[in-house]
């Protein structure tokens, strides 16, 4: 299956894959995996705990538009399902139900800033 241009022999690329499983490669590899899975679940739960936060604005700003109340067309514009950090959809209902995330240069991390 090696291209014709491959000047290695069979044998030699058949080794090549073979790989250099040395002990210390190996352990450094499984903490190297280790150090990834904690990190993305430390990420996660940042993920997690934004959202949360997120929301209390986005029900506090509610509260206070259904204290002077809403009308038929700003009650139809709430989120109906969110994924676990769906920031545009956070902050449309923050932002009197404007996407900011359109407007050009500005970009989900800047809504979250």
């Amino acid at each position: 299956m090696a291209d014709a241009r491959i000047r290695k022999s069979q044998q030699e690329i058949a080794e090549a894959f073979a790989g250099d499983w040395r002990e210390e490669y190996l352990f450094e590899l499984k903490q190297s995996y280790e150090l990834y899975r904690y990190l993305h679940a430390k990420v996660q739960e940042c993920d997690q705990q934004m959202h949360g936060l997120l929301e209390e604005r986005v029900a506090e700003k509610e509260n206070k538009k259904a204290n002077k109340g809403l009308s038929a067309l700003e009650e139809k514009r709430r989120p109906i399902k969110m994924s676990p950090l769906d920031v545009q959809t956070l902050f449309c209902p923050l932002s009197g139900g404007i996407d900011l995330a359109s407007i050009e240069g500005v970009g989900l991390n800047t809504l979250l800033r």
